[in-house]
């Protein structure tokens, strides 16, 4: 199973942020997300790794 690393970011706001660095995964829609409250940041990881798992990949989730 392949891995793929995301950093989740904390803005001053106190609402997340999670990308993706590699080329092949920056741009997609179901896998990046933006201005997360913090209620919803599970939820949202939930959905990441759902969606890895239909296609053989374990997420790993970084917080800088």
């Amino acid at each position: 199973m392949e891995k793929l690393r995301f950093f989740i970011s904390r803005y001053v706001d106190g609402n997340y942020e999670i990308e993706t660095k590699h080329i092949h995964y920056a741009f997609r829609d179901d896998l990046n997300f933006d201005d997360i409250t913090p209620d919803k940041l599970g939820t949202i990881m939930e959905s990441i790794m759902n969606t890895l798992k239909a296609e053989n990949i374990e997420p790993y989730f970084v917080m800088i």
